[in-house]
């Protein structure tokens, strides 16, 4: 899923069955079956992808190299893709994670792979509306985040590669944690145990290039990294999720 400056990569399509397959629920999952759904109503790669409420949000990306604001929304009763209120800038590379009703979005780059930032930017379903808040702490493009008990973890990213910190939306507030120990974009996050997990990525933005098979846990309760078993193939653009009490990677 990843792309750099010098060429696209390949289509997020994948990643965004594979987010619609999560959400059907463990009768499904039980039944260890993949099955087709409603297409997404514009082809774009490089997307952020998160569930909320029930329906899972497709945010941002790219199209060649245009940079998108678009929103869209899939309802899995209804098995239909409708626009949400477009981002207030156009975002790819960037992640979104839900939090208490709200959809949390972090990071990215607006252009190719030039500037990155740390925008924050909340998504209200009920209103149909974005608002701002507080910045990350640093700029990062490509970072991964994950929620845990109410708070949003964002690792990882271009540039800044080790820099981690944690997100509180109740106060609006940033605190920047002891760093990632091993540098890295384009990787996977998820919250499972009580720990947050940092899988797989790379050292660069070259497609396929430095891909790193590191798989790390930090403990909110001690502050602390700890590396565990590596993955068999280093891979990036991966995608992660938490089915207790595992953290798959696909």
């Amino acid at each position: 899923m990843a792309s750099d400056a010098r060429g696209v990569g390949p289509s997020c399509i994948a990643a965004l069955t594979l987010a619609a397959f999560l959400t059907l629920g463990a009768q499904a999952a039980q039944a260890q079956a993949w099955s087709t759904r409603a297409p997404i109503l514009e082809a774009i790669q490089e997307v952020a992808v998160a569930e909320l409420d029930g329906r899972v949000y497709l945010v941002g990306g790219l199209t060649g190299f245009d940079v998108s604001d678009r929103v869209e929304v899939w309802d899995p009763g209804s098995d239909s893709w409708s626009f949400a209120a477009p981002l207030p800038i156009p975002l790819h590379h960037t992640t979104a994670t839900a939090v208490a009703g709200r959809l949390y979005v972090i990071g990215g780059w607006s252009d190719l792979f030039a500037t990155p930032l740390a925008h924050v930017f909340v998504y209200d379903p009920g209103a149909d509306s974005w608002s701002e808040k507080t910045a990350m702490p640093t700029a990062r493009g490509s970072p991964a985040a994950t929620a845990l008990a109410g708070k949003i973890y964002v690792t990882g990213g271009d540039p800044g590669d080790t820099d981690f910190a944690v997100y509180d939306p109740v106060t609006d507030s940033w605190q920047t944690l002891p760093p990632m120990p091993t540098g890295r974009q384009h990787l996977g996050a998820a919250a499972a145990g009580g720990l947050v997990y940092a899988v797989g990525g790379r050292e660069s933005l070259g497609a396929g290039e430095d891909n790193v098979d590191a798989v790390e846990a930090y403990d909110p309760q001690t502050g602390s990294w700890s590396a565990l078993a590596a993955l068999p193939l280093a891979r990036s653009g991966l995608a992660v999720a938490a089915v207790s009490p595992y953290v798959p990677a696909f």
